[in-house]
């Protein structure tokens, strides 16, 4: 299921988004994500993401802004700083996604090497029509064998 809800509040601890996973009991795991900032932020750097056949990373994109599209570029380095791949996601107002890194940014699953890796994410400004693009993304590396998710944002 997919879905935003806005809630104006004086702290950051009010709410949150769970990632979970269900155990072969019935029982879950995961964490928890607390609201973001109001108006999101103007970039976000995720670094030290290490890929290996033992995790998988995700990356969740929500656009806050209520009348206006927001175009994020993604940007994954490798971790002598060389560009791997770079891709442009627009995100409709009120939308939100959360998929496999390669996934988003057109690559082959498990095609990219083992290794550091540093994602950035950048929302793009319309100036055109007065939109200052924010973003609201975080990353959640999974763990392959238990699927249990560790979150950054």
């Amino acid at each position: 299921m997919r879905g935003a809800l806005e809630v104006r509040t004086a702290s950051w601890m009010a709410g949150y988004a769970r990632t979970y996973t269900t155990r072969v009991d019935g029982g879950t795991y995961g964490e928890m994500l607390p609201f973001y900032p109001p108006y999101g932020f103007p970039v976000q750097h995720f670094a030290g993401l290490e890929i290996s056949p033992r995790v998988r990373i995700n990356l969740g994109l929500y656009n806050g802004d209520k009348e206006h599209a927001v175009v994020h570029r993604l940007t994954l380095y490798a971790g002598d700083g060389a560009k791997v791949a770079e891709r442009e996601v627009t995100m409709p107002p009120r939308a939100n996604l959360v998929e496999r890194l390669e996934d988003l940014l057109g690559m082959a699953r498990d095609s990219l090497p083992e290794g550091s890796y540093g994602l950035t994410v950048l929302p793009l400004d319309d100036t055109a029509n007065g939109v200052q693009g924010r973003s609201w993304a975080f990353v959640s590396v999974v763990d392959n064998v238990t699927g249990d998710p560790t979150n950054w944002w």
